[in-house]
């Protein structure tokens, strides 16, 4: 009883802070900061509780879960300050493409809502609440990015879309976790479609990215053009896998299939991440370069916990890859850790900086902030 009063004490406590940062410093959170939450979820359920076992580190597992509830509890709430300011639209509506970053919160929720049932179970009512409230705005994301996909064609935005439209998939198979996380037994067909369906909408965003870097290949400039948001090109395949395996509901031969296909993905893309690091040092330096600090670096935390979770996971009988997923495994987690704190020191670094000038009275470094 005193360790639950503790919980709940520390989540308050949490959410009071952040909250209140928020409030103080007149900040409205970016569409996409719930990325953060879907980092901290997965480093918590996928990868820590995963590699040391949930049992022996229980304590631990459960004060981070606490922490997350209270930012996404935070979080949730300066949007909703957002529409009692009349800044809603501005912030998170006007840009087509911005729009796919609301898939954030429905993945951020469907992680809270695992959290959640996994380590506090008498709490099990929440995430069915959670679930329920999940899957209605996920009816209505998606009927957002529809208009947005047309708004994208009539503005002739496509040279600008990057991973972030990938939010589609990822958003999609967080409610196939969520639900089968929830439920012992959930029908066959129900999971089929939902899968199938985020399957479908990676697809479509692939076609997307690579219409933009193709028609532009000749002024492409790695440096610059390749956006943080690109990772959830592999994190979105992950999550389809791990989707396919809670389900129970397709064949194990496709799961492998899967994984196969994400790792190919994993390593295309991270070495495309690995060229873009050594030109931006070359052209910024190190500071400028890579010590900056942007909400969408988290997308990347989440998405190598994605692939850590689902690689851990999955299992073979083929020798090769047993061997593959054990290094993956054996040192994933401490790159996971070191991109993780990293972040968070990073985050640390601009809020500080930003609450700086604004006691010089100076205009803020970006219009909208995010933790």
């Amino acid at each position: 009883m005193v360790i639950n009063l503790l919980y709940i004490a520390l989540f308050f406590l949490t959410y009071s802070f952040v909250l209140g940062f928020v409030i103080v410093n007149k900040m409205y959170i970016k569409t996409s900061s719930m990325a953060t939450v879907m980092a901290l979820g997965i480093i918590t359920q996928g990868v820590i509780s995963n590699y040391f076992g949930s049992n022996n580190i229980e304590e631990y597992t459960k004060t981070l879960c606490t922490i997350n509830l209270a930012l996404w509890m935070a979080f949730a709430t300066s949007y909703l300050i957002s529409c009692t300011k009349r800044k809603f639209t501005e912030i998170h509506l006007n840009n087509p493409i911005n729009r796919f970053g609301i898939g954030t919160w429905i993945a951020g929720t469907s992680i809270c809502g695992i959290l959640v049932h996994r380590q506090f179970l008498e709490l099990a009512i929440v995430s069915q609440i959670l679930l329920f409230i999940n899957f209605v705005f996920w009816l209505m994301y998606i009927g957002v990015c529809f208009v947005a996909l047309r708004d994208i064609s009539r503005q002739n935005l496509k040279k600008e879309v990057h991973g972030v439209i990938f939010l589609t998939t990822v958003s999609t198979q967080s409610i196939v976790l969520l639900m089968n996380t929830v439920y012992n037994e959930v029908p066959k067909w129900v999971n089929v479609s939902m899968i199938t369906m985020g399957i479908c909408f990676y697809v479509i965003a692939a076609y997307l990215i690579m219409d933009r870097y193709l028609r532009n290949f000749n002024s492409f400039s790695i440096k610059d053009d390749w956006k943080n948001t690109n990772c959830i090109i592999h994190g979105a395949t992950s999550i389809t896998g791990l989707a396919c395996l809670f389900s129970s509901s397709i064949n194990h031969q496709i799961i492998i299939f899967i994984w196969f296909f994400t790792l190919i993905i994993f390593l295309s893309v991270e070495l495309i991440e690995t060229i873009r690091l050594i030109s931006r040092i070359k052209s910024y330096g190190v500071s400028k370069g890579i010590l900056i600090y942007d909400v969408s670096q988290w997308s990347r935390v989440f998405t190598f916990g994605m692939f850590y979770t689902f690689t851990f996971i999955v299992a073979t009988n083929i020798n090769m890859q047993n061997r593959v997923q054990n290094f993956i495994v054996e040192t994933g987690i401490w790159v996971i850790f070191i991109l993780g704190i990293s972040e968070l020191l990073l985050s640390i670094k601009v809020q500080f900086e930003n609450f700086r000038l604004r006691k010089l009275n100076k205009p803020k470094p970006i219009e909208y902030e995010s933790l």
